[in-house]
């Protein structure tokens, strides 16, 4: 019993290690970008769901290399489920708040179809008469070369809305200030992945629970730790529209940044059973889009966040069965 406690102890210290870690990346590269005079818009978009994303990545990148690509699949999947569901349900519940044309019809739709194309790469069997559902190294090119794709939709569309305004007053932050917060971030986000992958599998083969269970519910949420903290930050500002930017921007940059490193550094069996998954995060992009043509016109109100909050628990409790 000591030693199962002394790994709980060492998993709680890898995702202390790991936040933490993406949080000084984030200021880090942000710092950089100051000193370079890029927009904060820009900075916004790409610095801020590349470090909520950090701990998806690492955790991920670590156990495709070791060939836990259950953990992989689950972390990824259970990760965009909490944020969907999880932290747009309680954003929408503590402020309803009205959606733009864009989001509606442009951002929401896209991740729809994102999580269209990783179910059809994911199971090879189904729609291309393979014998192995697999990520394959090509599958991971694929999903990176489409990330890069998003990225230059993200900056066609900041060039319109102010990509070339710059603050005038920029607080430089010196070089070795800059170069230690992305290096010890690197370094912590790199040893708390390891520590994560490590004690997770010591604590699911303790409590003869799957990797994909673990992954789903005890690592999915706590590598979305870093989405939960900044959209609750955006909902106390009073701007939950950035809160729902994050959340979309970040189960985005899972699927095809994330989903696609991991790939590309070792090929990913796929285990059909989390099409059940993958299906129930695709109801509830579906759900979303939907939800804005009900009640008031392009809003998301407290009773769709209160449904939302309800599947999720729902979710859970079938995870929790299905085991």
């Amino acid at each position: 019993m000591g030693l199962i406690l002394l790994d709980i102890s060492f998993l709680i210290i890898g995702f202390i290690l790991l936040i933490k870690g993406a949080q000084f990346l984030i200021n880090g590269a942000s710092a950089l970008a100051q000193r370079y005079a890029i927009p904060d818009l820009l900075v916004g978009v790409t610095v801020l769901a590349f470090g909520t994303s950090m701990p998806e990545l690492v955790v991920n990148a670590v156990s495709s290399y070791r060939g836990f690509h259950n953990m992989v699949f689950a972390t990824i999947i259970g990760a965009n489920i909490f944020n969907l569901y999880v932290i747009l349900g309680l954003v929408g519940l503590i402020i309803p708040f009205n959606l733009p044309n864009r989001t509606i019809w442009q951002e929401i739709p896209l991740l729809m179809v994102i999580s269209i194309l990783v179910f059809v790469l994911c199971n090879d069997a189904l729609f291309f008469d393979k014998e192995v559902n697999e990520i394959s190294r090509m599958d991971g090119v694929l999903l990176l070369s489409l990330f890069i794709l998003y990225l230059l939709f993200i900056f066609a569309h900041l060039k319109g809305t102010g990509l070339n305004r710059v603050e005038k007053e920029i607080k430089i932050i010196p070089t070795w200030k800059i170069l230690l917060w992305i290096g010890g971030g690197s370094l912590a986000t790199s040893l708390g992945g390891d520590l994560i992958v490590d004690k997770a599998t010591s604590i699911s083969n303790f409590f003869e629970v799957t990797r994909r269970f673990f992954g789903l519910t005890i690592i999915a949420t706590f590598t979305s730790l870093p989405e939960l903290v900044t959209s609750t930050i955006a909902v106390y500002r009073k701007q939950p529209g950035l809160a729902f930017g994050n959340v979309i921007a970040s189960s985005m940059f899972n699927f095809l940044f994330v989903l696609g490193v991991s790939g590309i550094v070792h090929d990913l069996p796929y285990n059909k059973g989390f099409n059940f998954d993958l299906n129930f995060f695709f109801f509830g992009t579906v759900l979303l889009f939907v939800g804005m043509f009900s009640g008031r016109l392009k809003r998301l109100d407290r009773w769709q966040s209160f449904f939302f909050l309800l599947f999720f628990i729902a979710y859970i409790y079938f995870v929790f069965v299905r085991v």
